[in-house]
């Protein structure tokens, strides 16, 4: 367990992570949990933690970060929801209270992840809606770093903001 290590005090003050959030098609997380190396001839290797969900990227014996499993799920409203330390799988396509629904049942965390062109118009009052009723406990929003800083707002924030659902920085 690296998160509490004496033997790597520099590498504790500030932990690492990475969510890879990887589409239907694409799945790297197995590959490097399997072969326990990006490649090769790499020197940088991929160690099993206690979880099915995570491993430790380390550099010879230094660990550098943990990557933990995530998908990203494309509903039939073309919103993406990230479903995040999680090997269950639900399929792209269904509609996203029926997606959310089955990250929550499973007591999973769900993300909405903003995009200009998703959270606009008609499918921004999808999301707003969801926020107003607040009935999944364990959904978050997550910003996008690419998002403008003397830009707007997006009012999805101020509004999850108003009903304590976490806002997570990311891209």
């Amino acid at each position: 367990n690296y998160l509490f290590s004496k033997e790597y005090p520099d590498e504790t003050q500030f932990q690492k992570v990475l969510l890879l959030t990887e589409s239907k098609d694409n799945d790297y997380f197995t590959r490097f949990r399997d072969e326990h190396r990006l490649s090769p001839n790499s020197e940088y290797r991929f160690q099993d933690t206690d979880e099915d969900v995570s491993l430790v990227l380390t550099r010879g014996d230094k660990p550098l970060c943990y990557l933990i499993k995530s998908r990203q799920i494309v509903t039939k409203e073309n919103l993406e929801i990230l479903l995040v330390a999680s090997s269950i799988k639900i399929n792209d396509g269904l509609p996203i209270r029926e997606v959310l629904q089955k990250i929550i049942d499973s007591k999973n965390v769900a993300l909405l992840a903003w995009g200009f062109g998703k959270w606009t118009f008609s499918r921004g009052k999808i999301i707003t809606n969801i926020l107003e009723k607040n009935e999944y406990p364990y959904l978050m929003l997550c910003d996008n770093s690419a998002r403008l800083t003397f830009s707007f707002t997006p009012p999805q924030f101020k509004q999850a903001r108003n009903k304590g659902i976490p806002i997570l920085a990311g891209s």
